[in-house]
């Protein structure tokens, strides 16, 4: 269900391309849609917290989460699907929501979040 929204969100605007990904992140810009992405992703990490005890997945092998939250006020969706992925994720400051969903392979993400942030990073890896 990921894959056909990832396909679709990337390719509607240029993307940044590093060594073996590429990535796009979209960000809110209004107090509307950042609530609405901030209740998405509360949605979501809930969905998955009670389907399987975590917010952070990764299918295949090899593949590595961090996340850091201090506050508990903060959501924070990993997904990883394909081998060799790595996520950092620190949430600073309260109020923070964050969904990073990872595809194909060695995809790398260091996300920081000082507060009051959300946003939705989409990478593909090869």
């Amino acid at each position: 269900m990921l894959r056909p929204l990832a396909v679709v969100l990337m390719t509607l605007a240029p993307l940044p391309v590093a060594a073996g990904q590429i990535e796009r992140t979209l960000a809110p810009r209004t107090q509307a849609q950042a609530l609405a992405l901030t209740l998405g992703i509360a949605a979501a990490s809930l969905h998955r917290h009670i389907e399987d005890g975590g917010s952070a997945r990764g299918w295949a092998r090899a593949n590595a989460e961090g996340l850091r939250d201090p506050r508990r006020s903060d959501w924070a969706l990993v997904h990883q699907d394909g081998d060799g992925h790595a996520a950092r994720v620190a949430q600073r400051g309260g109020g923070n929501a964050l969904a990073l969903l990872q595809f194909g392979s060695g995809a790398l993400a260091e996300i920081a979040q000082g507060g009051g942030e959300s946003g939705l990073t989409i990478q593909l890896g090869w």
